[in-house]
């Protein structure tokens, strides 16, 4: 392929990415951006906190692993396949779930962990 042809496919290729990026105004930011409303952090086998509040609405939940296990978290009765993952110390995640008010339980669904007490309250409202 000649020297031309090759910056002419470099021009489209950069203008297709540039183009992609530049989408619909419904995109979301990347999760490092949202700021949280809620910050959850998972510890061994258990929460850093027994209650969390937020207000009602689109809710931005931060989760940090400070455990040495793999941890998730879950709302209970929420189906709207909102679902963090941490897999090792240090690691974060963020993402927004809109909430109603009222007291949701939340989880890790990791085999065991809820059982063995990895469970929270968060009041919305």
């Amino acid at each position: 392929m000649s020297t031309v042809r090759l910056r002419v496919a470099a021009a489209w290729l950069g203008l297709a990415l540039v183009g992609a990026g530049c989408g619909g105004a419904s995109a979301s930011p990347p999760a490092s951006t949202l700021t949280p409303d809620v910050e959850v952090v998972a510890l061994d086998i258990e929460f850093d906190q027994q209650v969390y509040t937020a207000a009602p609405g689109p809710v931005t939940i931060r989760y940090e692993n400070a455990g040495s296990l793999v941890h998730t978290l879950v709302i209970e009765g929420i189906d709207n396949g909102f679902h963090l993952s941490v897999d090792a110390h240090g690691d974060l995640a963020t993402a927004t779930v809109d909430l109603a008010p009222g007291s949701y339980v939340i989880f890790c669904d990791v085999s065991g962990h809820r059982a063995a007490g990895m469970e929270a309250r968060l009041d919305i409202g």
